[in-house]
């Protein structure tokens, strides 16, 4: 295993090997956040995954969620509790909301769609960092569903009772930054705060969501 800020070792896994291929360079070669990305092996099943990352215990396991025989879900499910130092990031080619709270539930630390380098290694960095990574959409749904909810249940309220716990302007504008794979840095600079006022804002953010 890598020491934090240098190195991270990734286990790839998908069935399509040309994808496998594609990405695999795509991350050696890559100058746009500050690590090297080693990758350490390749996998075209989730019982591949399983044994090399029993063996070769990575950083981190980029995986996609579908693939025949066990899935991205359901190796992520097996996996961290056995490896629970091991970060999972999933990627998928589709959106579909009830995956992305199946791998929630499952311990995974992030989503992403196919189709987005630049994405994927933010995501990468991210997730490393022990920070979320979801699609814009997931984030809207999560308020959307948390709005109706508190919507509905307003005739059923008595005085004094809690009310939902909503983010403000700020913050709402820091997490729309930070999903569009912008780093901490690049947000404090673009919004001209200092870095901790940011890693506050962040952490008060996955707080309330």
């Amino acid at each position: 295993m890598s020491s934090f800020g240098s190195v991270i070792d990734i286990l790839l896994v998908d069935d399509e090997h040309d994808f496998l291929d594609e990405i695999s360079d795509a991350l050696k070669y890559q100058r746009l956040i500050p690590y090297q990305l080693n990758i350490v092996a390749t996998a075209d099943s989730g019982s591949q995954a399983l044994e090399l990352a029993r063996s070769l215990q990575p950083d981190l396991i980029v995986m996609d969620l579908v693939m025949a025989g066990l899935d991205g879900l359901e190796t992520a499910k097996i996996l961290l509790p056995e490896l629970p130092h091991i970060k999972v990031l999933i990627l998928s080619s589709h959106l579909d909301f009830k995956d992305v709270y199946s791998v929630v539930q499952a311990g995974v630390r992030g989503y992403l769609l196919k189709g987005n380098t630049k994405q994927l290694l933010k995501g990468i960095e991210q997730v490393y960092r022990d920070e979320p990574v979801f699609p814009q959409e997931v984030i809207h749904s999560l308020f959307q569903q948390q709005f109706s909810k508190t919507a509905s249940q307003k005739s059923l309220t008595y005085v004094g009772a809690p009310k939902a716990e909503l983010l403000s302007t700020r913050e709402r504008e820091i997490l729309s930054l930070s999903q569009s794979g912008y780093s901490r840095a690049d947000i404090a600079d673009k919004l001209q705060l200092s870095l901790s006022t940011v890693r506050t804002y962040l952490n008060r953010i996955n707080n309330k969501i």
